[in-house]
């Protein structure tokens, strides 16, 4: 079984953990697995958004 790694999460702005905390409660899931997903979701975004190629610009169309 793999070991998971411990990790701190670091809410800057004031009152954000407890809102979060108070929010997973009522959802009945915890802050990790919510913040796993999320941060999953985003690396899988932004994996994707590097593999797509620059859009072009189209002639006729520069603004």
């Amino acid at each position: 079984m793999a070991k998971r790694e411990e990790v701190k999460a670091v809410f800057r702005q004031p009152g954000l953990k407890r809102r979060f905390k108070a929010l997973c409660a009522q959802m009945e899931t915890d802050m990790s697995s919510v913040i796993e997903t999320l941060v999953t979701e985003w690396c899988d975004r932004v994996e994707q958004e590097q593999k797509e190629p620059p859009l072009k610009k189209q002639e006729g169309n520069e603004s």
